[in-house]
Formats: structure tokens, C-alpha cells, sequence
């Protein structure tokens, strides 16, 4: 397992790359896939209102994952959001009576190989959103969950100094 320190080197230096071609939660997101050694990425913030806004997402499968999420109302970035807990799931039978309508469809993006965990941001004791990852085989995220989940709430303090991102959830002055 890489330090603490060390992993928010690599996350602030991936993060700060490219700050004049790319939005912060582009940037984020980016940097949180390729840190963990994922496939793929999406940021998804929950509106104060209800709802959840998606801040961005690294490729096709990416979006269309989120999208299912959102069209859906059920899958893992849902239950990470409202449980405050990490989900990490295969796209099996298991899974399927779990989130019966998500994970066939899931599976139609990414294939019955793929593997999704989506990790609550809650760096002040509030879920904030999640950032959901996905690979398209099988096997673990590049650091071990709880380093992942350090390095997604260091990302959410990251997102929560975008202004767009602080206009949204009520906390720009």
C-alpha cells in the first residue's frame, strides 16, 4: 500500500496538470482513475435540493454507467450516496437481486466480466456525491479500499474549492 503521503503527491501534482486546458473536476476525475488504476471514472455530486448532479465522467462507458444510475434510481453510486458506505460489486446473479434492473444493464456497457465500486466523498462526516469506478475485468483497484476512499475525499475537498461546484452545493460566498 503506497503512504498517505505519498498518494496525495501524486493526486495534487495529477490534479494541478493541465489547469489551464481542463475544469478541476475534469482534472479530479481523471486523476482519481488513473491513481487507482481504474478504466474509467465519473464525479457525481448530490444536489441540497434532491438529485444528484454528475461533474464529470472519463469516457463513453463512464457516462453511460452514471446515466444508468441516474435513469434508473438504483445501482451502487446510489446506495454509496444514501448509505455512506463503499459498494463494490461484480456484475453477477448476486449483484442482479441486489440492483435487479442496474447491473444487466451495467453488464450491456461494460461486460459480465466488469467490476464497479463506487466510494462515497465525505471528507467532513456528510456524503457529499461519489465517485464511481469501473474496470472491465476482474480484480482490485491499483491501492487497497481504504487508501481509495483517502484519496476520494481529498478529492472532494478539491472539488468543494471549485466554484461552480461550491455555487451548487450552497457553500461559495
Amino acid at each position: 500500500m503506497t503512504s498517505r503521503s505519498a498518494l496525495l503527491s501524486r493526486l495534487a501534482g495529477a490534479i494541478a496538470r493541465d489547469a489551464a486546458r481542463h475544469p478541476l473536476p475534469w482534472r479530479a476525475c481523471h486523476a482519481v482513475r488513473d491513481l487507482l488504476g481504474a478504466d474509467g471514472a465519473a464525479v457525481t455530486i448530490r444536489l441540497p435540493a434532491g438529485g444528484q448532479l454528475r461533474l464529470c465522467a472519463t469516457g463513453d462507458r463512464s457516462q453511460r454507467l452514471a446515466d444508468l444510475h441516474e435513469e434508473l434510481g438504483e445501482g451502487p453510486a446510489i446506495d454509496a450516496c444514501a448509505a455512506g458506505q463503499p459498494q463494490v460489486t461484480g456484475l453477477d446473479r448476486l449483484a442482479a437481486a441486489r440492483w435487479p434492473r442496474f447491473i444487466p444493464a451495467a453488464a450491456r456497457v461494460i461486460g459480465r466480466r466488469g467490476t464497479l465500486w463506487s466510494l462515497p466523498m465525505d471528507p467532513a462526516g456528510q456524503v457529499m456525491g461519489a465517485i464511481s469506478l469501473h474496470r472491465l475485468a476482474p480484480g482490485s483497484l491499483a491501492e487497497p479500499l481504504p487508501a481509495a476512499r483517502f484519496v476520494v475525499n481529498v478529492t472532494a475537498v478539491a472539488l468543494l474549492q471549485d466554484p461552480v461546484v461550491g455555487r451548487v452545493l450552497g457553500s461559495a460566498g
